[in-house]
């Protein structure tokens, strides 16, 4: 006889992922390329020292203000159009 699986599948498995969270963390990885541009530049004319992730970091050292403003917001724009293709192929 075989065993059935009696394990409960945990509650991610079971739910679709919501296009209007891809749509939501699009915007706010774009929100954060624009907040990271603008944080370069301060950084840049003024000078100072902050704690940066070490994600950003690598970016700003390797591709500049404009590349952490063009990664972030990049990336947020393909999870923002992800998301509204979502929400209209659910209609």
């Amino acid at each position: 006889m075989a065993e059935e699986d009696t394990q409960p599948r945990a509650a991610a498995d079971e739910e679709e992922s919501s296009p209007w969270g891809t749509l939501f963390w699009g915007v706010v990885l774009i929100a954060a390329g624009v907040g990271g541009y603008f944080f370069f530049d301060h950084f840049e004319r003024e000078g100072g020292s902050a704690r940066i992730p070490a994600v950003i970091l690598i970016v700003y050292k390797v591709l500049g203000k404009y590349g952490v403003l063009g990664v972030f917001s990049g990336i947020g724009a393909l999870m923002s159009f992800a998301g509204v293709k979502g929400i209209a192929s659910k209609d």
